[in-house]
């Protein structure tokens, strides 16, 4: 969890637990929010090419209240960021990824250890990704309320 101001240290909200309790958790910081609920789109069949391995077992998605990416062959990691919270977002390509017509798309936050990306992605759909997003975040952030943390 990046937290504004904070160090890296100070901002892990719960560094290792099985997938339930970390849910169960966010459920208590975002009440109504299922994560297994937001349909994940994987990178195209190409992006084997460059990951055999990690581009099949990644993705990405959101739905009314946050992005998620997924990533991680033998460590998964799940990151989450509310709609109104990305500070800046980026279509990125190296020469690689240009070759094979694909990008990565990032939503930028404050600093620390949660960096929510979507890579390998083909580049029509990261520009599209950012667009919406865009969209998303500047409407979000005009109905967004302080963050309601759990107080029982």
């Amino acid at each position: 969890m990046n937290v504004a101001g904070q160090s890296e240290k100070a901002s892990v909200l719960l560094p290792v637990t099985p997938k339930g309790e970390a849910l169960a958790l966010l459920a208590r910081l975002w009440p109504g929010l299922d994560l297994d609920a937001v349909e994940l789109t994987r990178p195209p069949r190409r992006a084997r090419w460059i990951a055999p391995f990690w581009a099949a077992r990644s993705g990405c998605g959101y739905d009314e209240r946050v992005f998620v990416s997924v990533k991680g062959l033998v460590v998964r990691r799940t990151e989450v960021i509310p709609h109104a919270k990305p500070q800046s977002l980026a279509v990125t390509q190296n020469l690689l990824t240009k070759a094979l017509g694909l990008a990565e798309f990032q939503l930028h936050s404050t600093k620390g250890p949660v960096a929510v990306t979507a890579r390998f992605r083909d580049l029509r759909e990261a520009r599209a990704l950012l667009e919406a997003q865009a969209h998303r975040s500047r409407t979000s952030r005009r109905e967004d309320v302080p963050a309601r943390w759990a107080t029982d």
